[in-house]
Formats: structure tokens, sequence, C-alpha cells
């Protein structure tokens, strides 16, 4: 069998190449306009002390994040994803928005249960762009006040 699926039962010849049939999983969900939107992850620093002192079996703020967006949910269309340093130590609790072909932000002086509401309504505005732009008046305020870096897409030229 080819690349383009020829040869596989159900398949015909002028069927989608078979490794096409996952770009849209790929590519973004749709929303519930029927337009594609691109995929988001929101990835969270779980080793995040938040400038605080402790100690080696206490839960620190960051993975205390983890668990209260883990549990308590994210818009729709928001992967939720763990990661153990995000080396911004010094102005944790933080957290990344990134997505296929858009910029990625990375925010931080967040905590663990004041900034639920304030990072699932920048996750979504965010989820809302083509391109991970979200106007700075419209971003939450502690995201105006806290953006740690932007970083444009891989694909982004002359930026």
């Amino acid at each position: 069998m080819d690349v383009t699926g020829r040869g596989v039962p159900g398949v015909g010849s002028d069927a989608a190449p078979r490794h096409l049939t996952f770009v849209p999983l790929l590519m973004g969900l749709k929303n519930m306009r029927d337009e594609t939107v691109p995929a988001t992850e929101l990835l969270i620093c779980t080793k995040c002390r938040r400038g605080q002192e402790v100690g080696d079996d206490a839960v620190r703020p960051g993975a205390a994040l983890h668990r209260e967006l883990s549990e308590t949910g994210l818009p729709e269309g928001i992967r939720l994803t763990e990661v153990e340093c995000l080396s911004n130590c010094s102005q944790g609790c933080t957290i990344a928005l990134r997505g296929p072909g858009r910029w990625t932000f990375v925010f931080g002086n967040l905590h663990e249960t004041n900034h639920l509401d304030t990072i699932r309504d920048g996750a979504a505005r965010y989820r809302d762009t083509p391109d991970g732009l979200v106007p700075w008046r419209e971003r939450p305020e502690h995201f105006r006040k806290n953006c740690i870096a932007r970083i444009p897409p891989m694909e982004a030229q002359n930026v």
C-alpha cells in the first residue's frame, strides 16, 4: 500500500490520501458556527512555587493551579497540558497559550485559586482568534499587565 491509501479495502482511488484523513484533527476544531478554529493548548508549569518556600511533600502552587483547572474545566476547544518548568520561577504561577500557526503567549504572576476565571476568559479569547493575537484592550486585565513573552509562530516570516 502507498501513502495515498490505494489498496485499502473500502478506499477508492478517488478518496482522499490516507495521510490527509487526520488533517482536520491536526489543524483544529469546529466551533458552533462550523468554522475551523485552530486547536488551543494551555500549558501550566506544575513545578512553580510562586516565589514561596514549599516543602518537598507539599503541593506546589503550579500543581494546584493545574489540578483546579482540571477539576473545574476549561472552555470547549482548549486542551490543558502540564509542563515541569516554564523558567519563570520568580514570577509564577506561569501559563502559556499556544496553537498551530498562532503566536504563543506566556503569562505570569497568576494565583492558583484567585485567577481561574481570568485564565478561562483569556484562553477563550485566545482560542477565538485566528492568529492568537487578542487585542490588548480585550485581554483580561491581569494578562495585560503580566505578559512575560510573546513568541511568533514558527511559520511567521518578517515579524
